[in-house]
């Protein structure tokens, strides 16, 4: 196995707000919507000529999409259920559930895509680790060193090699039509000063993002606090804890930054890990349709991703932005800074790839490969 340090770069990544939380999130059931773009967003997926239209004898289809998120937050997967309509010819229609109205537990999503409540919706598989060991620990172990210039490339890449990370959607009755890396994971905290070196963060109660983030938090000598996402800002403004891991999405639109005078990014444009966000169908539906309309969700998934990452970026912006006008701290570790959270990682990712390879032999061929591929991306 590498030694971390030498990949200690870092990630970054793009998804979605509410996907962010690990707790259970419920809604109220509304009446479907249509998707609409978002202003100024384009539809590059376009009806074919009607001599060679393959839709033109096809009857229309109704799908049902389920989102955790309110329209503005989820307005890159409206447009990509746009697109897929437009691409045929109408034929492929939307009922909308938002802001979880139809399937009201987070944790129920798996099941109630591949059972047919909702024949699409997006996941977040750090939410589901059992279900996704593979995909969760490969793609998810802090400190590999994704970063924003090559998430989409590694995604592919790993992917087209490894089957059996999409077999793990296969296993579950489940088809990946999509996929996004969500902003990076990193810390806002209430220090009184600016962040300088790890020890500041000792005894300071924090909640994270994961068991894996709250291991390394406890080892550099934080107190890990069990909060539920839909209370960080209460904790926070009570000081029941006095710091998060989380993303710039959460920290900017829930207004967590109000509470906080540190936002702490592990190394430029990255985090400590990231999460992955399935845009998934249940395998059922997506075998019962023709091979046109697979084809025309398969077209429509990059614009859809390359817009997802667009809206991510914007909320680190809009975050650093917002922190730095109001005279906190925005600090961006430089390599001693991150060098010296090391020897807590290392410890936490040995023990990952000990496990990993003892239920999952390869395992660690694969990470190597993903850190390889990502320490010789801009060579």
């Amino acid at each position: 196995m590498k030694k971390l340090l030498a990949l200690s770069l870092a990630l970054v990544m793009v998804f979605a707000l509410v996907a962010c939380g690990n707790g259970q999130t419920t809604g109220t059931p509304s009446t479907p919507t249509s998707p609409s773009s978002p202003s100024g967003s384009g539809t590059s997926a376009t009806t074919p000529p009607a001599d060679d239209d393959p839709f033109a004898d096809m009857k229309e289809i109704t799908l049902i999409y389920s989102s955790t998120k309110n329209e503005k937050a989820d307005a890159a997967q409206l447009a990509y259920l746009e697109n897929i309509t437009n691409a045929t010819g109408g034929k492929v229609k939307w009922d909308v559930y938002l802001s979880n109205s139809l399937i009201t537990s987070t944790r129920d999503i798996p099941e109630g895509v591949s059972g047919g409540i909702a024949d699409v919706a997006t996941l977040n598989i750090n939410n589901y680790t059992s279900i996704f060991p593979l995909n969760y620990n490969v793609l998810s172990t802090p400190f590999t060193g994704v970063t924003d210039a090559c998430r989409l490339d590694i995604m592919t890449y790993m992917y087209d090699k490894y089957p059996e990370l999409d077999q793990e959607f296969t296993n579950a009755g489940l088809k990946r039509i999509g996929w996004s890396l969500t902003n990076s994971n990193n810390m806002g905290v209430k220090l009184g000063k600016a962040y300088s070196s790890i020890a500041d963060v000792k005894n300071i109660k924090i909640t994270g993002s994961s068991e894996v983030v709250i291991d390394i938090l406890a080892a550099a000598g934080a107190v890990p606090v069990t909060v539920a996402f839909p209370e960080i800002y209460q904790s926070l403004e009570k000081n029941v804890i006095n710091g998060f891991v989380n993303h710039s999405a959460p920290a900017f639109a829930m207004s967590f930054h109000e509470h906080i005078d540190n936002w702490i990014v592990f190394g430029e444009g990255s985090g400590i890990c990231v999460d992955l966000v399935a845009v998934v169908m249940g395998l059922d539906k997506w075998n019962s349709l023709p091979a046109a309309v697979q084809e025309a969700f398969l077209a429509a998934e990059p614009e859809r991703a390359i817009a997802e990452a667009g809206t991510q970026r914007n909320f680190d912006k809009m975050l650093k932005k917002t922190v730095q006008e109001a005279g906190k701290h925005y600090v961006v570790l430089d390599e001693q800074q991150l060098a010296e959270w090391m020897p807590f990682v290392q410890p936490v990712v040995n023990q990952i790839l000990k496990d990993m390879e003892a239920s999952h032999p390869g395992f660690g061929a694969m990470y190597d490969d993903l850190c390889d591929y990502v320490a010789n991306y801009d060579k």
